[in-house]
């Protein structure tokens, strides 16, 4: 929409296009970050700066430049989804590459010849993801949330390194099941091991209110 209808012929339709490119993606990448597993600064850019991205829209559609012009403030709205686009595909590509998942026999024909090329998959190792803040629970109210691990591999079994919150119990399947009594805030360190002998450990930070 926006190529095929400059600004300078039919700015309406331009306008329009733009708005839902940015804003739409933009708050697309916002609710991701708030459901998806992710690093934490790979999530956190998607938290805390994709609301001023936001804001800029606003501010744009309002003619409020904040002396950066109406072109500066366009960009500010704009650039933050490409550079989460960008740093989530090195992100997704670093991951399949350790993992091994991207790793298999490739044919490609090049310049008239035909060629092969082989990698090995690299060892499963085991990863948790980057949860900080597992549900919010209420007392006396059912609670069950699953600590999962990244990538494909064996069946891993957890086990609690801290005092879990009263009421509550870590499984060896990582799943944290209970009935809560007492409201707060509790950390709770996760191991997570496998058939290879691949412990990792996470700490989550657990909120149960009244």
């Amino acid at each position: 929409v926006v190529g095929f209808h400059p600004e300078n012929r039919h700015p309406l339709i331009h306008v329009v296009g733009a708005g839902l490119a940015i804003a739409v993606g933009t708050l697309g990448v916002f609710l991701l970050g708030l459901s998806l597993p992710l690093p934490g600064p790979l999530r956190g850019f998607m938290i805390y700066v994709m609301p001023v991205a936001l804001l800029a829209i606003l501010l744009y559609a309002l003619h409020q430049y904040l002396g950066l012009g109406p072109g500066g403030m366009e960009r500010l709205a704009a650039y933050p989804e490409v550079i989460w686009l960008i740093s989530f595909g090195i992100y997704i590509s670093h991951s399949h590459y350790r993992n091994g998942s991207a790793h298999r026999t490739m044919q490609a024909t090049r310049f008239g010849r035909r060629f092969a090329v082989n990698g090995d998959p690299k060892p499963f190792r085991l990863r948790l993801p980057a949860i900080r803040r597992p549900p919010i629970g209420k007392v006396n109210t059912l609670y069950r949330f699953t600590v999962a691990p990244l990538g494909p591999g064996p069946a891993a079994t957890f086990t609690p390194k801290d005092q879990i919150a009263p009421g509550l119990d870590l499984r060896g399947t990582g799943m944290i099941e209970g009935t809560p009594t007492v409201s707060g805030r509790y950390r709770l360190g996760v191991e997570a091991s496998d058939s290879n002998a691949n412990p990792v450990r996470k700490t989550l930070t657990l909120r149960v209110k009244r």
